[in-house]
């Protein structure tokens, strides 16, 4: 510091609370020097001191005695690791096995219910049959089936080939062609 009238920053009082050591010679000797920055190093201080007293006075007192660990485990929190390992993999096993042995005698009681309850309901409801039994039987009206083209009876296989050959006749066709040219 050249001259008296700069004074510490904020940043070099902080760091002069905490160790006036790391600070730099000239900032040492201007701070041993300056009663400006000695007075805010000294209100900093006092503010600090205050804040930890109003810290212990508000904070709650625990409920059990804190005991901090001696040290970190190896693997951290996850102590269970080389001991339980053969266990939880035992125990999958065995969850696995008893699942797969329940789950398939469940499904089939499970789909004989299904089958009786729909026998039960097609039994109580016979309106509702007939509709789907006609359905299934006259699926489009008149009109829908001569557009598709279901109404007229010469579209079959046999003409739909002659109307469009096969893939492998057309290939047939065209060597045909080539090699009579």
């Amino acid at each position: 510091m050249t001259s008296q009238n700069t004074h510490l920053s904020e940043e070099q009082i902080i760091c002069a609370v905490v160790d006036e050591q790391d600070l730099p010679a000239a900032v040492q000797h201007h701070l041993s020097a300056c009663p400006m920055c000695q007075d805010k190093k000294q209100q900093f201080d006092r503010a600090l001191n205050t804040l930890e007293e109003m810290t212990e006075a508000f904070s709650p007192l625990p409920q059990r005695k804190i005991r901090l660990p001696d040290h970190q485990p190896f693997f951290g929190k996850i102590t269970w690791f080389p001991v339980r390992i053969p266990a939880f993999a035992a125990g999958l096993a065995l969850f696995l096995l008893t699942l797969s042995i329940w789950y398939p005698g469940n499904l089939e009681v499970s789909k004989e219910k299904m089958r009786a309850q729909v026998l039960r309901e097609a039994e109580l409801s016979p309106p509702l049959m007939k509709e789907i039994n006609a359905l299934e039987e006259y699926t489009l009206p008149d009109l829908c089936q001569e557009i598709s083209g279901e109404s007229y009876g010469y579209f079959t296989n046999e003409f739909m080939d002659f109307v469009v050959p096969p893939e492998e006749s057309r290939i047939d066709a065209v060597r045909s062609d080539h090699s009579r040219a």
